[in-house]
């Protein structure tokens, strides 16, 4: 399990909201072939302690982007399309002191 600070929500390239405090559960599968071993994604689950939407969201699924602090700088860690589970009624341009759900 990883943690972080921040993240973002975008749909086809721009941010549509934001994350802080999350945590990133990734279950993967390891394939081989021959000497050469690769891992695959199959199952993510994340949880955000914040949030905030710059314009409304729908059902899709979204690119999630996960950053992490290294020394002085933000870096990805993790980025993949999941579902985002947001709650009834929460306003635009606000900042969400609500759990926020990510699964794909």
């Amino acid at each position: 399990m990883q943690h972080g600070e921040i993240g973002t929500i975008n749909k086809d390239g721009k941010q549509v909201g934001g994350f802080r405090d999350w945590t990133l559960d990734v279950i993967v599968e390891e394939i081989t072939t021959g000497i050469h071993r690769d891992y695959i994604s199959q199952k993510v689950k994340a949880h955000a302690k914040r949030f905030w939407l710059l314009e409304p969201i729908g059902t899709d699924k979204y690119m999630c982007i996960f950053y992490q602090h290294l020394g002085d700088d933000i870096i990805p860690l993790f980025q993949n399309e999941l579902k985002v589970n947001i709650p009834n009624g929460i306003e635009i341009d606000k900042y969400v002191d609500t759990q926020l759900e990510m699964e794909g």
